[in-house]
């Protein structure tokens, strides 16, 4: 929004500049563009700003140690699947989920 708004206030200077020997530029689309751009991105970091306000410390804290049991639990062996235990599958018999 800085830059944009600077942009104009060049243009508006130039413009109503009787001693300026330049090109004339008038204020175009692309200003009104930037413009209603920052403000839509100001609107939602606003919006994100008050929904991430909206919880109590205890919720903040709780959601927080959730994040951080899910991040370092192992993952389980089930999940996991090996080079091992589909090498040896004849390729008749390949599944879906072997590709996945």
């Amino acid at each position: 929004m800085i830059a944009v708004s600077w942009y104009a206030f060049n243009i508006t200077q130039e413009f109503f500049d009787p001693l300026y020997p330049g090109i004339k530029y008038e204020i175009g689309e692309g200003l009104y563009i930037g413009w209603s751009s920052a403000i839509m991105a100001l609107c939602g970091g606003s919006c994100l700003l008050f929904s991430c306000g909206l919880c109590s410390p205890e919720e903040k804290k709780s959601h927080l140690q959730n994040v951080r049991s899910y991040s370092c639990q192992p993952q389980s062996r089930h999940m996991v699947q090996t080079a091992s235990t589909t090498s040896h599958v004849p390729s008749s018999e390949y599944r879906l989920n072997a590709y996945v």
